[in-house]
Parts: structure tokens; sequence; C-alpha cells
């Protein structure tokens, strides 16, 4: 569920707590037809409900005091809902500027001013801190606002569970597993499905997964205009604390219950103006006095839970607060602590114990007085006076760090995008380099393979013009030495020929002296173009490898500008005149991170083809 993550901050409430919100209009005024109309559609859905349900064998009275107690839940609910929600979806929206911040410093290197985005970073880090301290704090202080209206249902109870004929009321308090508790509680176990029922009186169709979502949707959207979307909180959160004031009074002006003994009407649960510490006191009074003054031992026994009741809320630390602390009750609070700390176990299991406490507490406290002595309707008050403020403070701090924190965060992709596409056009200036001269050699290879063929056709050439001469020679020296016998007057040609045989003969040695040394160049030639070869065919090779990386580095260039949403050439940045950095957004930020980072020099950049 996309809600686990929020209520993971929760540490949970008395049980495992899920709410749920309603959507609210950004302008609901007191007594607003709209507001009475929700009540009325509120009081009417329960009213229906419980005639099916449980509330079958319920007395009317009762039922009807439950529904109105309900409205004030439900809102209550919807109201706690929002902010888990809100202040959910700011927290994950500071987890991904942290997370962006944290790499941004793991790659410093990356960096042309390292030392200036290193500052930034940290910066952001600093403030992206606050925002989740203070998302979390307020998430806490949720909690505490469902905690204590449980704490103000369960104490309005006790203070009449001696006579509770004397009194209109809805929800009461039961024992359960051998502790004392609230029926709201069960609500509280599975308020998922509470406000189920909630927005199904109005016929509102969400859900919680589809109220994050849509929060999400709002908070996540790069265009969106965080200070309206503050606003627009703000306004139906301060709504509340004109709306709690129709939902109290709907709780307390129900009378409809009379006394079964005395006949008279019953006095509405809320406005009965009792303390929980005059309730613990009784109570306590109850506990040592067992037996005496026909106190009925149900009494004694619900008296002994309710004093374990808050016990138990000074021993749970996952309990925001206690009745004790917030009334000023300090005495009373120590006293409890103290025997909460040295044997609460002991005390809880023996009711002996428990009665010496109470002796103890009797006699050292008589006269204590808390520094507030609210009634639990009052309290019910007081929580959304001091809750929603403070949900509305927080929220302004929260985004006020978190717009800061993305801004130092998306100013360092200035940097990063111009070192980065430094890189890319030195990479693209070596790979230049390498295809002009690997394109050179393969020009040399022919050019030389061409000069080897032409010598070696010369050679040929050269040899069969000798040979020739030799045989015309031969064939002319043959002729002059017949001709030598038959006449004299040949002799100087004979003569003439044979010096002719002797030059070719001495051109012929000559010759084939050139043609060894000529074979031996090129031989040598023929050696050195393998030698080429094998070095054309290493810098083939390499320059396939950084082919490949130059096309990987420029994808992922192209790939941030695009997450980026440049509307820059994007086929042609490595024009200095032409390339503008794109700003990005906090949302696009982590995305195009991931896509620069491995834009980078291959080993072999450093290389002079």
């Amino acid at each position: 569920m996309l809600l686990s993550t929020t209520f993971l901050l929760l540490d949970s409430l008395p049980a495992k707590l899920k709410l749920h919100t309603k959507e609210k209009t950004s302008k609901i005024i007191k007594n607003s037809p709209r507001c009475i109309a929700l009540c009325l559609l509120i009081v009417l859905w329960f009213a229906a409900v419980c005639r099916v349900s449980f509330c079958q064998n319920e007395e009317p009275w009762k039922t009807e005091q439950k529904n109105k107690e309900e409205v004030f839940l439900c809102c209550a609910a919807d109201l706690f809902v929002e902010w888990n929600v809100t202040f959910g979806a700011l927290h994950k929206r500071a987890v991904k500027v942290n997370t962006t911040a944290t790499k941004i410093l793991q790659n410093k290197g990356l960096y042309k001013n390292s030392s200036g985005v290193e500052n930034l970073a940290n910066s952001a880090i600093q403030m992206v801190k606050g925002v989740v301290s203070n998302t979390r704090r307020a998430l806490i202080v949720s909690r505490g606002f469902m905690d204590g209206i449980e704490r103000d249902f369960f104490n309005a109870f006790e203070a009449i569970k001696d006579k509770p004929d004397d009194f209109t009321f809805g929800h009461s308090n039961w024992e359960r597993d051998g502790k004392r508790e609230s029926e709201i509680l069960e609500f509280f176990k599975n308020v998922t499905m509470l406000f189920v029922k909630c927005k199904n009186r109005t016929k509102e169709n969400v859900t919680i997964d589809s109220l994050e979502k849509r929060t999400m949707a709002e908070v996540g959207n790069e265009t969106a205009n965080l200070s309206k979307w503050e606003e627009k909180r703000k306004t139906e959160w301060n709504a509340t604390l004109v709306n709690v004031t129709n939902w109290l009074v709907l709780m307390q002006n129900y009378t409809e219950k009379t006394n079964p003994k005395t006949h008279l009407r019953a006095k509405n649960i809320w406005m009965h103006n009792v303390t929980a510490w005059s309730t613990i006191k009784d109570d306590c009074y109850r506990v040592v006095h067992e037996g005496k003054n026909g106190l009925l031992a149900s009494l004694v026994n619900s008296s002994r839970q309710n004093i374990l009741r808050h016990m138990s809320d000074i021993a749970n630390r996952s309990t925001v607060n206690n009745s004790l602390e917030e009334n000023g009750c300090d005495g009373a609070y120590k006293f409890f602590k103290d025997a909460v700390n040295s044997n609460f176990s002991k005390v809880e299991m023996n009711k002996t114990k428990l009665k010496e406490m109470c002796e103890k507490l009797n006699v050292t406290l008589q006269n204590h007085t808390c520094t507030t002595s609210r009634t639990s309707v009052e309290w019910l008050r007081h929580r959304f006076n001091i809750t929603v403020p403070e949900m509305i403070e927080r929220l302004n701090k929260s985004l006020t760090h978190l717009i800061k924190a993305e801004k130092l965060v998306v100013g360092t992709f200035e940097d990063l995008f111009v070192s980065r596409r430094e890189v890319l056009c030195n990479e693209t200036r070596v790979m230049n380099k390498m295809n002009a001269t690997f394109d050179m050699m393969v020009k040399s290879d022919g050019s030389c393979e061409a000069n080897i063929k032409s010598a070696n056709a010369s050679l040929v050439s050269a040899g069969h013009n000798i040979t020739e001469a030799r045989n015309k020679s031969d064939a002319a020296l043959k002729r002059a030495s017949i001709a030598q016998n038959i006449t004299k007057v040949v002799s100087t040609k004979f003569d003439e020929t044979k010096s002719a045989s002797d030059v070719v003969k001495a051109y012929e040695r000559a010759m084939k002296e050139s043609e060894i040394a000529a074979r031996k160049v090129i031989g040598e030639a023929e050696i050195s173009r393998e030698e080429l070869k094998k070095v054309r065919g290493d810098l083939d090779a390499v320059r396939e490898k950084k082919g490949s990386h130059l096309e990987t580095i420029l994808k992922n260039f192209v790939s941030a500008l695009t997450s980026a949403q440049s509307s820059g050439n994007i086929n042609n940045v490595c024009n200095v005149s032409s390339f503008v950095a794109p700003n990005v957004s906090i949302y696009a930020a982590e995305a195009v991170f991931a896509q620069l980072v491995p834009v980078n020099i291959s080993e072999d950049s450093e290389n002079d083809y």
C-alpha cells in the first residue's frame, strides 16, 4: 500500500491505526448549508446502519447519541488522515531531494566547481534534515491528537460510571482482556473501515490509496505551485476550528433520555463538569474502601482498571501523552511515574499493592491541584485549537525548507551539464581524430601495395629486356664468326659485335645486382606494410571500443536533456554558441543525475592518435 511509508513514521496508534480523509472545499464557514447537510447525512447514515446491525438491541437514546459522537469522530479522523497524507507526501519528496544531494556529494569530482557544489549539497542536506524532522514531528503530533481524543472519550465515561442512569451517553467503556478501554478504540483499531463508512454516508468514492495518490500527484507535480497548494490546505484546516463547535454542540445538546428511577431528564455526558484527576481520586477512594459504604464490587473493579489505565499510559513510551501530565498534575504524575518505575507489574497483578498505593496517594496528594482543569469536552475543543495551528506552522516550515533545499540541489545541474558536455565533446574530438588517422592508414596501405606491385612489374620487365638483348648478341656473334672465315672485311664488325655482347653481359650482371637490391627494398616494404596493418588493426579495435563508448555517453547525455525537457538542439550539443544548460526540476533531478554520471572520459582518450 502506498500509505505504508507514511504510517511507518507513526509508530502506530493504540492499535494499528490507519485513517482516511475526506475532501473539503476551501471555503467552509460556520453554519454553512454544506456543514449542516453533512452533519445531518452522518446522523441519518449511522442511524440507518445501527438499525440493521449492532445497534438492534441498543436503546434508541444511546444509538442517537452515538450517531452524534460519530459525526465528531469521522471529522476528526478526516483531519488526521489529511495530515498524515500531506506530511507523508512532503516527507517522500524530501527524501528524494536528500537522495540526489547525497549522490552529488559522492560524485563531486564530476563538477568543474567541485568545492562550490559540495557546499551547496551539504546545505541542501541540512535543510532536508529540517524538513524530515518537521514532518516526523507533525506525524507524531497528529498521532497525539487522536490518542488524546480516545482519552477524552474514555475519561468522560469514567467520570459517570458510578451513576450511568443519570446521564445520556453514547460510547461507553468496557473491560477487554483484563483492561478497561473505550468503545471508540474499536474504531481506531480499524479506522480504514471507519473512513470508508464515513465516506459512504455522502456517497464519496474515496480510499486511502486514492487520496494519497492524488496528494502525491499534487506535491510531486513539477509544475504545481506549492504556495497555492499550501494556502488551500491552510484554509481547509482552519475551517475545522469553526466547524468543531458545530460537531461538539451536536454531541452536547441531546438529552432525550429519562432516568428510570427519578423519571427526570438525564444530563448529557458532555455537559458533566468533572476532570480526569477528580475521577482518579474518586477511584482511589473506592479501591481503598472496597467492601464498605455499599460499594459494588463491579464499580471498585472498574475504578481499579481506570487507575491502571492511567499508569499504563505513563509506562507506555509509544503514547505521546497522558491525562495527568497534560493537565499539569505534576505531583500526581510524579507519584504514578515513581510507582510505574518501581513495581508497576506488581501493582497491576496484585490488588493489595494497588490498594497500598492508593492509600499513600490519598494521604500525600489529598490537596493536590493541577494547573489545568479542563473537562473532556473542553479537551476535545482544545485539541483542535492547539493542533491545527501547529500543523499549519509545520506545513509552512516544511515547505519553506523543502523549496530552498530543492533550489540548492537543482542549482548544481548547470555545472554538471557543462562539465559532462565537455567530456562528450572531447570524446567526440578524439573519435574524429582516430577516424581520420585510420582512414589515412587505409589510404597509405593502398598506395604502398600499388607501389610494391609496380616495382615487381618493373623488375620483371627489366629482366625480360636483358634476356632479349643477350639472345640477340649471341646470334649476331655466331653469324659474325661464320662470316669471319669468309672475309676479312667484316672482321671489324665481328669485333664490334663481340664488344656489344660483352657490354650486354656486363649490363646483365649489373641488373642482377640491382634486382637483388630492389627486391630487398621491396621485401622490407612488404614487412613494413604488414606491421602497419597490425597497427591499423589495433587502432580499429580501439576505435570500435571508443565508438561504442561515445555512442553510450551521447545517448545518456541526450536522455538527460530529454528528461530535463530541454528545448535546445540535442543533435548539436558541441556547438558552444548554441548550447544552454537546461533547468532541471527536482521531480526529474534523480533521473537526470543518473543519466549524466556515466558520461565520462574513457581510458584511451589521453592517447594522441
